[in-house]
């Protein structure tokens, strides 16, 4: 797992996507740096931390995943993932479809009506949801 320590001016940007403020929607974070003894990967786990002008310190930001790296010359170039998440995509499309979700803290359940099973069992984003995340898809009778 890499440190990396960011610029002054990147940080706003990479402060915005940690924290998923709408901001950071749907842009990429591309960060310059200098090549390394061990570049950095695709999908590593990368700690970001940024020096404070005022105290001199390293603060760690948090910590984000790269999804793209690209090798210039002395320099690495990588783009780091942003605020997209698969399951939560899903969830919207679960919804859209008309199906019932309860989240609750230790239990997932998608709750599918008599009328809606034939639809249930073509949906994609359904049977993502129950394969790849652990939710509970319950049919009801009545």
């Amino acid at each position: 797992m890499p440190r990396i320590t960011i610029q002054a001016d990147q940080y706003e940007q990479v402060y915005a996507a940690i924290k998923r403020t709408p901001e950071s929607r749907n842009k990429s974070i591309v960060l310059k740096i200098n090549k390394r003894l061990r570049p950095i990967r695709k999908n590593d786990i990368l700690h970001i931390y940024w020096r404070n002008i005022y105290t001199k310190r390293y603060e760690k930001i948090g910590i984000l995943k790269c999804k793209k790296e690209e090798t210039q010359f002395n320099i690495q170039v990588i783009t780091l993932l942003t605020t997209y998440d698969r399951k939560y995509y899903l969830n919207r499309q679960v919804k859209k479809a008309g199906f019932k979700l309860e989240l609750e803290q230790t239990s997932k359940t998608i709750s599918v009506s008599p009328e809606m099973t034939q639809h249930a069992q073509e949906n994609k984003a359904l049977k993502e949801l129950s394969e790849n995340y652990n939710y509970g898809v319950q049919y009801s009778l009545i």
